[in-house]
């Protein structure tokens, strides 16, 4: 699990976020990220209830893409704050494949 520093958890944050960030499409997600004003990255994962029906599949996923961005943290900027909307597709990737489609987002940031 993430650091309560590195989690956005108020809805309030998850909605500016994804309304004025800018968004990048991946195969098995979608981040919205924004340039924060704070000194540590924040991050938050959506799975919504049509992608996976089952609170423990959406939970399982976000785990996974959580312990992976928590491993590749130094590759993100100061300060930015990301939102990972999951699709179906996520739900079938392991951690290793994970990390290799977050260590390609955090490139392109």
């Amino acid at each position: 699990m993430l650091p309560r520093k590195n989690r956005i958890v108020k809805k309030a944050e998850f909605e500016k976020i994804k309304k004025v960030g800018r968004r990048i499409p991946s195969a098995s997600f979608s981040a919205v990220f924004l340039k924060g004003e704070g000194k540590d990255p924040k991050f938050g994962f959506v799975v919504s209830g049509k992608v996976a029906k089952k609170a423990v599949d959406r939970n399982r996923t976000k785990r996974v893409f959580s312990q992976s961005v928590r491993d590749l943290m130094g590759n993100f900027p100061e300060g930015v704050e990301v939102v990972f909307l999951l699709n179906k597709k996520a739900l079938l990737l392991r951690e290793p494949e994970v990390k290799k489609e977050i260590e390609r987002f955090s490139k392109k940031i």
